[in-house]
């Protein structure tokens, strides 16, 4: 058995050879040379799979240094052993990498230091899974990571002084959110959109990237050379997106997208919601098995993998989609919401409803005094109650079951 390569298991996915934005890309390249000729760009969250995409696309133009910053230093190992190793001979990119939390004291001694100026800062830094809302603590280190430490990193930004450009990846989930992880996106945009940061700033929400690190797709590589069942759940459908086209998404906002404004990939027959077991039925037929979808009975999906692979099958476990924060489909416009005309063809840019300011602050000050007060009472449902009131389109989906409960 091969298993197929990332970029087989990706167009799998998304069902196309070429990218979704590869009009833009070509008429605004030219553009796109000039304005990254000689920058120094910092990548927070750079070991990630939108990040690292992100920072390998960036090293191909003529930057003149490239910063990435996580605190994954694996991550960083891998990434600029990719870099380098993909660089044409003679190509003069200086690169350097650093663990480092982007919210810490750390980072604000760095941007303060004669090191610390850019031109382009793209932060893909955040808590992305829907998983991490199933307790307090879970959803406060979310609310920390995604708001409060993009709020902070603005801020030292904006002392360190420079001007320049600053993007920050959101979620398809922000729009008209069901789970906590949306919410927190959507409130991460708005702080950013507000801040007194003196750079042009952009959002992005964006489709699943396909096989992402972390993601359910990912897992089957593990599942399969554990000779596990593949699950997926059912009645799920999700625009799906390659790496490469995540990091064009970012880079074209950046560029060419609107100043406190949110971008988003135009929707049609080329990007369209995908349902999951579509997806997972395909991939097993690329590794050359018969997929046998086995609905909600874990056993008999465990019991069968050895003789279904001895007879050309496997099995393929279809689970109920009854945890919380799970939406039927992704969406890419909240209520409200407004699209507005801008150079892209393939991206949309829309005007988001600004949210109350005074209920907003009054939930961050909470969130900060529960981070640094461990006596401090503040629940999970205290915080869902102030964004249901807070935020338009929101619609907390809560079943009392966590995806950590599932196989």
């Amino acid at each position: 058995m091969r298993l197929p390569t990332l970029e087989q298991s990706e167009s799998l996915a998304t069902s196309r050879s070429d990218s979704h934005f590869k009009e833009d890309l070509e008429r605004l390249q030219p553009e796109m040379l000039d304005m990254l000729r000689g920058a120094r760009v910092l990548v927070v969250g750079g070991a990630g799979s939108i990040g690292s995409a992100t920072a390998r696309m960036l090293s191909r133009y003529p930057v003149d240094h490239l910063c990435v910053v996580d605190i994954d230093e694996n991550g960083l190992a891998d990434l600029i052993r990719s870099v380098r190793g993909h660089l044409k001979p003679g190509t003069n990119l200086s690169m350097r990498t650093i663990p480092m939390d982007y919210g810490g004291a750390l980072m604000e001694r760095f941007l303060r230091s004669s090191e610390g100026s850019f031109d382009y800062v793209f932060n893909f830094a955040a808590l992305k899974h829907v998983r991490s809302e199933k307790d307090i603590y879970s959803l406060l280190r979310m609310l920390e990571t995604n708001v409060i430490k993009q709020q902070r990193f603005a801020a030292w930004l904006q002392s360190a002084g420079g001007k320049g450009r600053y993007y920050s990846v959101s979620t398809d989930k922000a729009a008209n959110p069901v789970s906590l992880m949306g919410a927190s996106k959507r409130i991460m945009e708005e702080v950013l959109f507000r801040s007194p940061l003196e750079r042009h700033v952009s959002c992005a929400r964006f489709a699943n990237v396909a096989f992402s690190q972390g993601s359910l797709l990912n897992s089957w590589y593990d599942r399969i050379s554990e000779g596990k069942p593949i699950p997926v759940p059912e009645n799920i459908r999700r625009f799906f997106i390659s790496s490469a086209e995540a990091a064009q998404i970012c880079i074209l906002t950046s560029l060419f997208g609107h100043d406190r404004h949110v971008a988003i990939p135009k929707a049609d027959a080329s990007l369209r919601p995908i349902l999951l077991t579509d997806v997972a039925m395909a991939w097993v037929e690329a590794l050359g098995f018969e997929p046998v979808p086995v609905l909600h009975d874990d056993a008999e999906a465990f019991a069968r993998v050895e003789s279904d692979m001895d007879a050309g099958r496997y099995p393929v476990l279809i689970t109920p989609s009854d945890t919380d924060g799970e939406k039927e489909e992704e969406e890419f416009i909240g209520e409200g919401e407004i699209p507005v005309a801008s150079r892209l063809e393939r991206l949309q840019v829309l005007d988001t409803v600004r949210l109350p300011e005074s209920a907003l602050d009054d939930l961050l000050s909470e969130v900060g005094t529960a981070l640094d007060d461990p006596g401090y009472d503040l629940s999970k449902d205290g915080i869902v109650e102030r964004l249901a009131a807070m935020l338009p389109g929101f619609a907390h989906i809560s079943t009392g079951k966590s995806l950590d409960n599932k196989f």
